[in-house]
């Protein structure tokens, strides 16, 4: 009977070899549609299949790792069907076999107690503080030209975008908490309901790289997948960053592109030119809104921005 040499080497935990060491191609792979597939195969088999991947012998089942293997192969499959030939398979296949590829176990902690679930009052602690103003309105000071171009240019409340810049990445120095890819991937392998949403991020953030020369796992984020100074998840990146300076790149970690895509991002998410209803379901409400789904966090951007506001004009 034939037998199914079955493997992987795209996953840390479970790289794909067999016991001389050597790598079995991905090629093999296709011979398997899914997961539950592999419960057709006889014991003798699933114990070959569970010796390649270094898995564990269990009689007659499948051992842990072969599981978490063949996921992380369907993953692959998922993704690359998103892509729909826009890149290179081979492109793909590098980034799902990268040696720092790795599930981050916290991330699903850390969506299951988000800064947005605070109350107002524990929230606002957070963003509407001294520290926040006072580096707001220095930030405002060493970038007033650029600011105020762009604020002219989308005829926008420059300290509105100031303000998301500091909530976002404190301007520039929190930004990275995990690679973008490892974040995707993680959500798509641990959390069943984000799956679908994590593989189609996965797709985009894997074309911006292709297209801008760049290796996935170099780009950090937050657990949620969103990167740059100004924490665009890769759809957004591709709908809504500019390349404001145009040296033709779209740069997630230049100011002039960032702050650019910023004011974009709002222009285009229903902030009317020149608006100053900054009433609750306003359009610059709603255009806060849209940036992160939360009213806390659309209150504490138009409390910090007012704060930074009178310290940039006072200069005390």
């Amino acid at each position: 009977m034939k037998l199914f040499f079955i493997t992987i080497f795209f996953l840390n935990l479970c790289l794909a070899q067999t016991l001389e060491n050597t790598v079995i191609p991905f090629e093999t792979l296709n011979k398997i549609k899914d997961v539950e597939s592999l419960t057709s195969l006889e014991p003798e088999q699933l114990m070959t299949v569970q010796e390649a991947l270094g898995g564990i012998k269990v009689d007659g089942k499948l051992g842990p790792e072969t599981m978490k293997a063949m996921q992380g192969y369907f993953s692959y499959l998922k993704v690359l069907n998103k892509l729909n030939g826009s890149i290179p398979e081979e492109f793909v296949k590098e980034a799902f076999s990268h040696p720092k590829l790795e599930i981050h176990k916290e991330i699903a902690d850390r969506f299951a107690r988000p800064y947005e679930k605070k109350t107002w009052v524990e929230y606002r602690k957070i963003f509407v503080k001294e520290s926040r103003i006072s580096s707001g309105a220095e930030f405002y000071k060493e970038n007033k030209k650029l600011i105020s171009e762009i604020a002219d240019k989308y005829s926008m409340d420059p300290f509105i975008v100031v303000t998301i810049a500091g909530v976002e990445s404190n301007y520039g120095v929190h930004h990275s908490q995990f690679s973008v890819f490892n974040s995707l991937y993680t959500q798509i392998q641990e959390m069943p309901r984000r799956s679908k949403w994590a593989t189609k991020e996965l797709a985009e953030f894997l074309k911006y790289c292709y297209n801008d020369k760049l290796d996935p796992q170099e780009i950090g984020g937050s657990y949620a997948g969103a990167f740059g100074f100004g924490q665009f998840i890769p759809s957004s990146f591709t709908t809504y960053s500019i390349d404001y300076n145009n040296n033709g790149v779209r740069e997630p970690y230049s100011w002039p592109d960032v702050l650019g895509s910023i004011a974009n991002y709002l222009r285009m998410n229903g902030y009317e030119s020149g608006s100053n209803n900054y009433e609750e379901d306003g359009d610059i409400w709603k255009s806060i809104y849209a940036y992160n789904h939360s009213d806390n966090y659309v209150m504490a951007v138009l409390e910090l921005t007012e704060e930074i506001r009178k310290r940039a004009k006072t200069g005390q």
